[in-house]
């Protein structure tokens, strides 16, 4: 999360109230004067995700896991929509959910300073009354000279077995950080680099093991991406987002069966999410599993009614199973949505060929005409 945003962002509020967080035409331009010297990715991505109702969406979870849930729907809404990186959505959606319900930016704890003086314990003494000063002085040597022990014990415990852990997963928290600026700005090499070296001195941090193999998910070495996404989800087991990247490296790798059943664990997870079905049945149709894929492509369109991607896909499965008029129709909605795709116009066209040379024939044959 970038320190500066969330500072900026709370200024906002204390300046105009939280109420300036429902309201995206005033908020986005306020956020973009007083962000100016920011990332122009991060302030856009922000407004996007105000414009989507990701305020409103959040507002109205009640626990973390809720939360979580709606921001990766609203970062997958954001994404397919605009095509801003999911990172920088799910970013700018934890700087906003940071400021709603008043989260500090996690780090490691502090170790707490060791008192310099064990304190002084009144003790009850049954003793005779001419002992009595003689005891008190002698039972309090002995109690400082047992205190001072346990506190020597102590601050040796602390330098030797707690401090050190402590300050290698605060260091951790800094190479994720210089890792996460980097991965920001695409420059994934370097990414990789700070975070190898967080996961290094703390082993269970799953967010570097996640934005690491991201990194190498768009430097397109699948089998590294893979590998750490199952150190991700080993940590994190009920990542939806984990599961989808993870599906979609399988496809890449050609492993069909393996993106299916990431993407089920995905959708069991986030059963609303259209862009899992879509990607699920993409894997279906590569496996040869035309009926399968339509039901998933009918599902995404349940939920998305409006997504361009899952007529296209709905219409080449019709195709495959020689449903050439569903084609026909859902290929042609598809590009009423987003006329911009050339593999559905071509698609289209080879279709309306094949029925048109079709009709050609069937003509010829009935007329008895052979070539002549």
């Amino acid at each position: 999360m970038n320190t500066n945003l969330l500072k900026i962002l709370k200024r906002i509020t204390n300046d105009y109230g939280e109420a300036i967080l429902a309201d995206p035409q005033r908020l986005k331009p306020l956020f973009s004067d007083y962000a100016k010297n920011e990332q122009k990715e991060e302030r856009v991505a922000f407004g996007r995700c105000i414009e989507a109702g990701a305020y409103n969406e959040l507002k109205k979870t009640r626990t973390a896991d809720e939360r979580r849930r709606v921001k990766s729907t609203l970062a997958d809404q954001v994404y397919s929509r605009t095509g801003i990186y999911k990172t920088q959505c799910n970013d700018a959606l934890d700087l906003l959910e940071a400021v709603i319900f008043n989260q500090a930016q996690q780090t490691p704890p502090i170790p707490q300073n060791v008192p310099q003086n064990a304190p002084q314990t009144n003790m009850p003494y049954n003793v005779q009354p001419g002992n009595i000063q003689s005891s008190k002085k002698g039972h309090k040597k002995l109690i400082q000279s047992i205190a001072g022990g346990v506190l020597l014990a102590a601050l040796v415990l602390v330098l030797v077995k707690i401090l050190p852990p402590i300050l290698e997963k605060e260091k951790a928290v800094s190479f994720y950080n210089n890792g996460v600026s980097y991965f920001n700005n695409k420059d994934y090499d370097n990414a990789i680099t700070q975070l190898t070296e967080a996961v290094r001195l703390n082993p269970d941090y799953a967010r570097a093991y996640e934005v690491r193999a991201r990194s190498y998910f768009f430097k397109e070495q699948y089998n590294m991406a893979v590998s750490g996404f199952d150190d991700t989800l080993r940590l994190d087991p009920n990542n939806a987002l984990v599961y989808q990247f993870r599906g979609t490296a399988y496809i890449q790798l050609g492993q069909y069966d393996m993106a299916v059943k990431d993407y089920s664990d995905s959708i069991r997870l986030e059963p609303d999410n259209a862009l899992s079905y879509i990607i699920r049945g993409e894997a279906y149709y590569q496996l040869g599993q035309y009926g399968i894929a339509v039901r998933d492509f009918n599902d995404a369109i349940r939920l998305d009614p409006n997504n361009a991607a899952a007529y296209a896909d709905r219409g080449a499965a019709y195709a495959m199973l020689g449903q050439r008029s569903q084609a026909i129709e859902d290929l042609e909605k598809s590009l009423i949505l987003d006329p911009s795709v050339d593999w559905v116009k071509q698609f289209l066209e080879a279709l309306k060929y094949q029925e048109v040379l079709q009709e050609f024939w069937k003509g010829r044959l009935l007329r008895g005409l052979w070539g002549y």
